[in-house]
């Protein structure tokens, strides 16, 4: 079961000072280019850079919404409910970048004459090849996304264990407008506050991560709209229904849950789990 729309760009939250971002990477990149010795090699790292981000917008509007009711793995077992995925766009894309700095990094140690470049190579194609293989890895033990079930709401992206958070333990569901950095342009993102008991119950590596989430983002946690494959508005407003009617988180088994999100009409006497 699954409810599918074309993505538009309100949905992605792109504001104008996006495109600062592909420029001034293309731009960094040519004049790497035109620089003597290794910069070219540089250039070449930033043009890629700038290629990709300004591919990105274009192919992911290709991507439809995707929310569906599907089963998931969590440490408490499996979890069936309304499955709000992350695109596979952005997932391809830095992989792709990534192996082609591996890459990079690799052809470098083989066959550069300098010591200082091949140094350089070696580092690169390491750290690539970690990343790569742990990023594969945590997208393989679960698809990154939002599961939202009648116990609670399975919260899985790749930096972090996926674990189901009851209800009763999330304080606040909202939109806020988040900044990696204080110079860097806010994006729109759906934000998640928990309790402290809750917190207690993490391991000691995904508590930390929370906890620094909420001291520079305002949030434990966070996916920004650019990510989600759905509108963080009708996000918002489906997450805070269930946590104050949890008469209804029945649903959530079945296609009302998707009804909902669509904004239709949903008779809840109606409702038969499946």
């Amino acid at each position: 079961m699954q409810a599918a729309q074309q993505t538009s760009l309100g949905d992605l939250g792109l504001k104008w000072y996006y495109w600062i971002v592909p420029i001034g990477f293309t731009g960094l990149g040519a004049l790497g280019l035109l620089a003597p010795g290794h910069g070219r090699g540089l250039g070449w790292g930033f043009v890629m850079m700038g290629v990709a981000c300004f591919l990105w917008p274009f192919l992911r509007l290709r991507e439809k919404m995707a929310a569906r009711v599907t089963t998931l793995r969590s440490t408490a077992g499996d979890c069936k409910g309304l499955f709000i995925p992350t695109s596979k766009v952005q997932s391809r894309m830095t992989i792709a970048l990534g192996t082609m700095a591996g890459v990079g990094g690799l052809l470098a140690l083989i066959w550069s004459d300098d010591l200082k470049l091949r140094s350089a190579g070696a580092v690169v194609f390491i750290s690539s090849s970690m990343v790569g293989s742990f990023w594969l890895y945590r997208m393989s033990k679960n698809e990154p996304g939002i599961l939202l079930t009648k116990e609670g709401v399975l919260w899985h992206e790749p930096l972090l264990s996926p674990w189901l958070i009851p209800w009763e333990s999330i304080t606040a569901w909202y939109i806020y407008d988040h900044q990696d950095t204080p110079s860097s342009f806010p994006e729109s993102s759906l934000g998640v506050r928990l309790t402290e008991a809750e917190l207690e119950k993490m391991s000691k590596s995904d508590r930390h991560e929370v906890k620094e989430n909420l001291r520079k983002f305002e949030a434990h946690l966070y996916y920004q709209s650019e990510t989600l494959l759905a509108p963080l508005a009708k996000l918002e407003k489906i997450g805070n229904y269930y946590r104050q009617h949890p008469e209804a988180r029945e649903e959530l088994i079945g296609e009302a849950a998707l009804a909902r999100l669509n904004g239709e009409a949903v008779d809840n006497q109606a409702i038969q789990p499946v």
